[in-house]
């Protein structure tokens, strides 16, 4: 699984952002954190490869501040992304 900020990998228009949310405390910080899906997203030219925002709680709420985005990475050792993958396609919390 590869993370990084979500401003530094591009969006793709119709990645299904919001196809699947949860919640959930996914840093062990105490707070509830949101989880969201995008099914659809490309990954490094993959179409359809998919990913997952995770939005992090604060005191103040939840916040885009610090955010990531998880995928599978292409190429490399498996699992790697691949066409229709769809990760992202369900979440739980």
């Amino acid at each position: 699984m590869a993370r990084r900020a979500s401003t530094e990998f591009p969006r793709v228009v119709y990645a299904s952002f919001g196809w699947s949310v949860g919640a959930g405390d996914f840093d062990g910080d105490g707070r509830s954190d949101v989880v969201v899906g995008a099914p659809w997203d490309r990954v490094g030219g993959v179409a359809n490869a998919g990913a997952v925002n995770v939005l992090h709680g604060t005191s103040a709420g939840v916040t885009a501040s610090g955010d990531q985005l998880w995928y599978r990475p292409v190429g490399g050792a498996p699992p790697s992304a691949a066409a229709g993958d769809w990760f992202g396609f369900a979440v739980g919390g």
